[in-house]
């Protein structure tokens, strides 16, 4: 690494290119062979007719995205590090929409400007590196302990500690194996590391009974297992934005279920989520996608009683293998068609090079089905809606189910939504996703100078 300011020597490659065991290592290695023009056309016959509609679209879209940003908080320490995570809800009704107009011609700025009205950001700050939070006592210690404060923070109500994420957080971790309603089961002390008899309750300070130090509900995520104290803990801020997108929309869920507990079927009727990346956690808090398929299964039993949709939720991927297989074969698909990705097309045309796992493919991360649509004016969309079971072992072939279409009842409504949100300002955008980013992106310039004053200012040095 070099000295900060410190330019690298213009002849430096020469070594490389002249080194025989670079040479001899480069013509060891042989390319994937991705399918040509005739072979991709023939691939794209798996898209079919999208399906009618069998439900009314929803009134309102919920858009939620995040972004986050680390900040130095001293010019002669700049490894100490305080990262800002902001997570951006927009609120979109249909009817604002109607009236912006067909064509987007001529936009009503009164309209547009009811967007901005209709949108909150939540901000959660944690130390990344060399910050101690609180009376901690090192730097892993205060990351857990501030995560844990933000969550019990983020509240519908602000005096009522029921409403908030953490709890939330706690009613999805009661679904894991050995688990409950008054206490969750984490895999290890994060302190001691012991890993008999660890258990966070609810509504009362838990400690470890070996080392009797502090423990949190947001411990289940694990994501204190990437912050390493003197390093920049971002794997461990990407992780935790991750979840939180995810969590927000189960947060807001839970608020109407347990708010209008006789009316929540119409109330749920009515909105569709959108949430940037798949449905899907990652990394060490993976193992919580299988308790918000069994959230969402248990309200969509309800919702179906009364002759409702599933609850609508929409992972919208702007990038990755699968867009790139899409824009690739754009020319030779058909408008208005729509494939549910499969795990054999996957491995053998999209995932190439990856060895097929012997099971489901996202069997420990994903709660939602890919699929892959090309809409009546030609834009490309590769989106996850939630599978339509409360686990992977309800389905009794859940590999092949999970790709068959015709689970998924609401998916011609689901593409309704998507043409009449497309966004004329990216390619392949979706008005939703364009507006989130928008409200949540901390721009680097002015936005990450404002934080970095913010953080130097009310940090001791």
């Amino acid at each position: 690494m070099p000295y900060q300011n410190e330019l690298a020597d213009k002849t430096s490659h020469i070594d490389i290119v002249k080194n025989p065991d670079v040479e001899e290592f480069l013509n060891r290695c042989h390319k994937i062979d991705f399918p040509d023009s005739e072979g991709i056309q023939s691939l794209t016959s798996v898209f079919k007719g999208t399906p009618v509609a069998k439900f009314k679209k929803p009134k309102n879209i919920i858009s939620i995205d995040g972004s986050y940003y680390e900040s130095s908080i001293s010019e002669k320490f700049p490894s100490r590090k305080i990262c800002f995570i902001k997570v951006g809800v927009v609120l979109l009704k249909y009817s604002v929409l109607d009236n912006i107009g067909d064509t987007f011609s001529f936009v009503d700025p009164f309209e547009v400007a009811k967007f901005k009205e209709n949108n909150e950001s939540y901000s959660i700050v944690l130390p990344s590196a060399n910050i101690v939070y609180s009376d901690c006592s090192d730097v892993k210690e205060s990351f857990r302990n501030a995560l844990e404060d933000q969550f019990d923070r983020l509240r519908t109500e602000k005096d009522n500690p029921e409403t908030s994420l953490k709890t939330t957080l706690f009613k999805l971790a009661a679904y894991l194996d050995g688990c409950s309603e008054t206490k969750i089961k984490l895999s290890k002390c994060p302190s001691c590391e012991k890993e008999e008899d660890i258990y966070v309750y609810k509504d009362q300070i838990s400690r470890c009974p070996h080392c009797h130090k502090p423990l949190f509900v947001t411990d289940v995520l694990r994501v204190w297992e990437q912050v390493e104290g003197m390093n920049s803990s971002i794997s461990a801020i990407t992780r935790t934005m991750n979840v939180v997108e995810r969590l927000i929309a189960v947060h807001y869920i839970r608020t109407i279920v347990e708010k209008s507990r006789h009316s929540y079927v119409e109330t749920l009727e009515n909105i569709c989520f959108f949430i940037d990346g798949p449905l899907a956690i990652f990394g060490e808090p993976a193992k919580l996608h299988s308790c918000i398929m069994k959230y969402l299964g248990n309200i969509n039993q309800e919702m179906r009683a009364h002759g409702k949709s599933d609850i609508m939720m929409i992972g919208i991927q702007k990038s990755g293998s699968i867009n790139d297989f899409m824009n690739l074969a754009k020319d030779f698909i058909d408008k208005n068609t729509i494939f549910c990705l499969d795990d054999s097309f996957r491995y053998k045309y999209i995932n190439i090079g990856m060895k097929q796992a012997s099971d489901t493919y996202g069997k420990e991360t994903y709660f939602g089905q890919d699929f892959l649509y090309k809409s009546s004016t030609g834009k490309l969309f590769v989106f996850n809606v939630p599978y339509p079971w409360e686990t992977k072992s309800s389905a009794s072939n859940f590999a092949n189910e999970k790709s068959n279409i015709k689970n998924y009842p609401n998916i011609g409504t689901y593409t309704s939504i998507l043409n009449d949100f497309e966004c004329q300002m990216y390619e392949n955008s979706l008005i939703p996703t364009v507006l989130a980013h928008k409200y949540t992106a901390i721009s680097l310039a002015p936005g990450s100078k404002v934080l970095d004053l913010l953080a130097k200012s009310n940090v001791e040095v």
